[in-house]
């Protein structure tokens, strides 16, 4: 059994539930990386030696290093349990790898006045309108980029208020329920009269029957004025939070709103209400506060 048929055969066993997304990624990583270093040699033969050689050839990359190490571990653990081989072979490899640098923050605009000035830029900004109208959407939901600008309009229920994502689309895999706020609806609504031919939201002019792209959002931000060390599309959520957390509403709320997943595995299991009342005031509070620093 060689290294690269384990991992195939690991690969079809772990991959099932993954989505489309992150197992195509997962193993373009399988396949760029160890592959063509270990793909070739029996398990039987495989020493740890060999692991390092591989892993320290991307010593310049420390999380990447890592990441490609947390994958052959899971190959070599499946192997031992298939009884490819006698032991795990991966044991102590991280040891010898590259530290994990330092987690780094996205850059994020935390102060009302300077929140009030973004809000202000997007309004009067004179690119592709779709980018314009989901860059405001973005600001009054703080969900994940790759969340909004996938959305669909069969997700949306507009009488009831509702922008449901479905699992498949989240980072957690789990079904994540928006509450539309008064400002939010009439924004879809009115990219709703931009193009209704298009099962997306936010339509892409670049490529027919696509979406645009979350660089797109980013790209807009920089044509503001903002650099990259000022601003993130992810750092709409980090404001967001600052802020709310500041005001009146409790963090479960505005960790549920995050799609933030609960740590404590024992309360999230007794706790799985979804607060979609308290998060509908809540976002509604937001957009409400988000015209008032446009007016002020």
């Amino acid at each position: 059994m060689t290294f690269e048929s384990a991992a195939a055969e690991w690969f079809a066993t772990k991959g099932k539930n993954l989505s489309p997304r992150y197992r195509q990624e997962k193993w373009r990583r399988v396949e760029k990386y160890l592959l063509p270093h270990l793909g070739a040699i029996p398990f039987s033969r495989l020493r740890l030696l060999d692991l390092i050689r591989t892993h320290l050839l991307l010593r310049d990359t420390p999380e990447l290093c890592r990441r490609v190490a947390q994958l052959t571990g899971q190959i070599c653990r499946f192997a031992q349990v298939m009884q490819y081989v006698d032991s795990d072979i991966s044991a102590g490899l991280v040891e010898v790898l590259p530290d994990k640098p330092p987690i780094r923050h996205r850059a994020a605009i935390l102060e009302p006045a300077e929140f009030a000035a973004l809000l202000k830029l997007i309004d009067g900004y004179r690119g592709y309108a779709v980018v314009r109208l989901a860059l405001m959407i973005m600001a009054n939901v703080f969900c994940r980029s790759s969340e909004l600008v996938g959305a669909r309009w069969e997700e949306l229920d507009f009488e009831k208020d509702l922008w449901t994502i479905p699992a498949e689309r989240m980072k957690r895999r789990r079904k994540h329920l928006i509450p539309l706020s008064r400002q939010v609806r009439e924004l879809f609504q009115c990219l709703r009269s931009l193009d209704s031919e298009t099962e997306y939201c936010f339509p892409s002019t670049l490529r027919k029957n696509c979406h645009i792209t979350s660089e797109a959002l980013l790209g807009a931000l920089l044509r503001m004025g903002y650099t990259r060390d000022e601003i993130s599309v992810h750092g709409f959520r980090s404001t967001a939070s600052t802020i709310l957390n500041t005001m009146k509403f409790r963090p479960d709320a505005i960790e549920l709103q995050l799609a933030h997943v609960e740590r404590n595995s024992v309360r999230a299991a007794y706790n799985r209400s979804d607060l979609l009342e308290e998060r509908r005031q809540m976002l509604q509070f937001w957009s409400d506060y988000l015209d008032e620093l446009r007016s002020s």
